[in-house]
C-alpha cells in the first residue's frame, strides 16, 4: 500500500478517535441563536403598521375610441386616496391593469395580455400632484437620428430634435411629461431593489392614465391599485431618521 504524501503524513498518524474529537469540538464552537417565534417573526407586522390597499376601476368613455392624438391626449383619474391626519402612507406596491372581455360570457373579463395598450397609453402616479422619483420614459418612439444629438449645437437645432419634441408632445400636453409610466407589470426602478414612496399626512395619492392614441381593442375597464402600510407619522419619522445615512 502506497504511503500518503508528505504534507498529509501528520494527519494520517492521528488516531481516528482524536480526529472525531477535534471535529466535534469545532462544531460545538458554532453557536446558533433562535429567537422566540422562530421564522414567524420575519412575517409579523406591528399593530401600528396598518395594512392598506385600494383598488379603483373606471369604465372607458366613448370619446376614448374617437379623436385622440398626441397633441390632443385624453387624460383621466382612475382613483385617489387622501392620507389621514397624523399618519403616513408607505406605498410599497402599485399596479395598473387593462381589462378586456373574455369572449365567453358577457360578464366575464380578463387581464389584457402583457404589453397590450403600450402603443396608445401610459399610467400616472402622483402624490399631491408631484412625481417624486427621477424617471424618464419615452413611450412614443421618436425618429432615429443619424447624428449624435448629445453633442449637437443648441444654437442650430437639428431636424431630429424638432421631431423628437413633436413625438413626445402628448406628454407635455397632458402634464406628466416624460414621467408617464409605461404599460408593464413592474414598478418604477430596479426589479430587485425595494420600492417605497412615502405620502405624508393629508397628502393626496392619485392614480391616472393618459391616452395619446385611440383605443384599438375592446376594453372593459382601467384598474389601478395601491398598497402599503398606514403608519403613525411620528413613528414614520423616527424610522426614516434611523434609516438615513450618517
Amino acid at each position: 500500500m502506497a504511503s500518503p504524501p508528505a504534507f498529509l503524513w501528520p494527519y494520517a498518524q492521528q488516531p481516528v478517535q482524536k480526529a472525531v474529537a477535534l471535529a466535534t469540538r469545532a462544531a460545538a464552537a458554532i453557536t446558533s441563536v433562535l429567537f422566540a417565534g422562530g421564522r414567524a417573526t420575519n412575517d409579523v407586522v406591528p399593530v401600528q403598521y396598518r395594512i392598506t390597499e385600494y383598488l379603483w376601476s373606471k369604465a372607458p368613455d366613448e370619446s376614448m375610441f374617437g379623436v385622440v392624438t398626441p397633441t390632443r391626449p385624453f387624460q383621466f383619474e382612475i382613483g385617489a386616496y387622501e392620507v389621514p391626519q397624523n399618519s403616513s402612507f408607505w406605498i410599497t406596491d402599485y399596479e395598473f391593469k387593462l381589462k378586456r372581455p373574455s369572449g365567453i360570457d358577457v360578464n366575464d373579463v380578463l387581464d389584457a395580455e402583457e404589453g397590450r395598450g403600450s402603443g396608445f397609453m401610459g399610467w400616472d402616479l402622483t402624490v399631491n400632484g408631484q412625481r417624486l422619483n427621477n424617471i424618464r420614459f419615452e413611450l412614443d418612439p421618436s425618429p432615429t437620428s443619424l447624428s449624435r444629438e448629445a453633442f449637437g449645437s443648441f444654437a442650430n437645432p437639428q431636424a431630429a430634435q424638432f421631431n423628437k419634441a413633436q413625438f413626445n408632445s402628448f406628454a407635455v400636453s397632458a402634464g406628466p411629461g416624460l414621467s408617464l409610466l409605461p404599460v408593464r407589470s413592474t414598478v418604477m426602478g430596479s426589479r430587485t431593489s425595494p420600492f417605497c414612496v412615502i405620502a405624508e399626512p393629508a397628502a393626496r395619492v392619485a392614480l391616472g392614465a393618459v391616452l395619446f392614441r385611440p383605443i384599438t381593442f375592446p376594453v372593459t375597464s382601467f384598474q389601478g391599485r395601491v398598497a402599503g402600510y398606514l403608519v403613525p407619522s411620528d413613528t414614520s419619522a423616527r424610522v426614516m431618521k434611523r434609516l438615513a445615512p450618517p
